[in-house]
């Protein structure tokens, strides 16, 4: 084969030049999501607050209170929502204090009965086991 032929099987140069510039494109705004992240993470911690991305916050399950549903060790994933939307059944994650430590203490529990206190709304929440 001679310099000038070409390989019928090698894709020809412009598709390879907009595949690679393609790939630095998309690899260049990948890195920059995830650096977005990581600060995201990094500040809203240092607020005391869950890390959180995009408004969800990543949760372990440590006790068997919600068991069979949510056994201990499974991820749940949580987001914040308008208190007025919930209703008797929703399962919800809130923050109940800080323990000795200044670690937040969260619960997720299933809502069992709602009261309203003039504007206020409260709630009782017990685990499914």
């Amino acid at each position: 084969m001679s310099a000038k032929e070409r390989n019928p099987y090698d894709p020809p140069k412009h598709r390879v030049r907009f595949g690679r510039i393609l790939f630095y494109i998309f690899s260049t705004a990948l890195i920059v999501l995830l650096v977005a992240i990581l600060f995201n993470v990094i500040i809203t911690r240092k607020s005391g607050n869950p890390p959180s991305v995009f408004g969800y916050s990543v949760f372990i399950v440590t006790t068997n209170s919600m068991e069979p549903e949510m056994p201990p060790g499974a991820a749940i994933l949580v987001h914040s929502v308008d208190t007025d939307t919930l209703v008797e059944g929703d399962v919800i994650t809130f923050k109940e204090g800080y323990d000795p430590d200044g670690k937040l203490i969260v619960n997720t529990h299933r809502i069992v009965n709602i009261e309203q206190s003039g504007e206020t709304r409260i709630f009782t929440t017990k685990g499914d086991n």
